[in-house]
């Protein structure tokens, strides 16, 4: 078999290469870039579905993204680049895959980013889920459904209590009434998410503020009027003012003429 020039310089490139290995270099120094973390350090969520960072690394890319909360670690995969910064890689762990954090409190949480070449980018420290403290008010037995609401009772020794409809676990709830901005009653625990409490007060008109708090906020639910009595006034009937009155003095008055006549 005669060998033409290209399979002689086929050969030759060839047995060039088994001697001289060619070897790809690239050095990299600086360790990954990563920003826009979810969830992040110090924020606050209602709740938490799936994990997601922005990170990137131009000279040896980005070979693991690892977030850790409360113990457990996840790994994430590479999404997509990010369409509005192609140099950003978006790394992300899907809902269908990430257990939904929901339940109310504080949860430790650390990044870790590894480019190709070994160098690392973290972050740790922790954030909160936080749901709405939201409840109704009961006084006496009334529900308060208005807050300029006003309940006319006879009796000075009045019962509250406070139903709580959704917000963190009730440990870290406390519910109290103020009049005039000061703290008069607050309210006891009763299990259930509901706290209950009772005060005598001086007969006549209270304003009152009823609040229910917890860590994070302060949540003012109701204002209300409680009275107890004080000058009674005889209200008349509405078809009675005056006009009617003088037409039936005037009537009895003509009437009267009448008589007096004959």
């Amino acid at each position: 078999m005669k060998l033409n020039i290209f399979m002689v310089a086929g050969i030759a490139l060839l047995l060039f290469g088994l001697i001289y290995p060619m070897v790809t270099l690239v050095i990299d120094t600086s360790p990954p870039e990563a920003a826009l973390y979810y969830p992040d350090v110090g924020k606050t969520y209602t709740a938490v579905k799936y994990l997601e960072v922005h990170v990137r690394d131009l000279e040896s890319g980005i070979k693991s993204v690892k977030c850790t909360i409360g113990g457990t670690t996840y790994t994430l995969s590479y999404y997509q680049n990010d369409p509005y910064s192609p140099y950003w890689e978006i790394w992300r762990l899907s809902d269908a895959d990430f257990p939904d954090i929901t339940q109310s409190g504080e949860y430790t949480v650390s990044w870790e980013i590894i480019n190709r070449a070994g160098l690392k980018t973290t972050k740790s420290g922790s954030f909160t889920i936080y749901i709405d403290l939201q409840g109704d008010w009961y006084v006496h037995g009334n529900k308060i459904t208005d807050p300029t609401q006003t309940l006319y009772l006879t009796s000075t020794t009045v019962t509250f209590k406070f139903v709580k409809t959704q917000g963190i676990e009730d440990s870290k709830i406390s519910c109290w009434i103020e009049e005039d901005g000061t703290r008069i009653l607050t309210l006891d625990y009763n299990g259930n998410g509901v706290w209950v409490g009772s005060y005598t007060f001086e007969p006549g008109t209270h304003t009152l503020n009823l609040v229910a708090a917890d860590p994070w906020k302060s949540v003012t639910m109701s204002i209300i009027n409680l009275d107890f009595g004080g000058e009674e006034t005889i209200q008349l009937p509405a078809w009675l003012n005056m006009q009617t009155v003088l037409i039936a003095v005037g009537g009895v008055l003509i009437a009267y003429g009448f008589i007096r006549r004959s």
